[in-house]
């Protein structure tokens, strides 16, 4: 700062007292201080990593448990869809999650190949 001020005309120079910032970096400061705090006693250091390595296979279980809640509750629906269903002679309609698509343009996609195949079918077996 006082280098800058010894540029400009007199009447603008800082006095001599005044401080010289930044004296030092915020880095140095926090390194600084970091440096001057007392080491923890290794029964804390060995106490905080028991409490963490129990929380994190606290909440492994917790994850594993969620993830088979989640399994639990796809199956549960998925056979009270198909209990629920209505009995049809579809093909269609008796499809599987998991073939074919489930969205309208697929289920109609996929009925009007199954009528085409139909015809195809029925086409082969010849005249009647």
């Amino acid at each position: 700062m006082h280098e800058m001020s010894e540029r400009g005309p007199a009447w603008a120079r800082l006095p001599d007292t005044w401080p010289q910032f930044p004296r030092r970096t915020l880095r140095r400061v926090v390194a600084d201080r970091r440096d001057a705090r007392l080491p923890l006693p290794p029964e804390v250091v060995q106490r905080w990593r028991a409490e963490s390595a129990r929380v994190a296979d606290q909440l492994a279980q917790w994850r594993r448990a969620g993830a088979i809640a989640e399994r639990r509750l796809a199956e549960a629906l998925r056979a009270w869809a198909i209990a629920t269903q209505p009995a049809t002679t579809s093909t269609a309609s008796t499809r599987q999650p998991g073939q074919g698509t489930d969205h309208a343009a697929g289920s109609m996609r996929t009925a009007t190949a199954d009528a085409t195949n139909a015809d195809l079918t029925s086409s082969r077996a010849g005249p009647g």
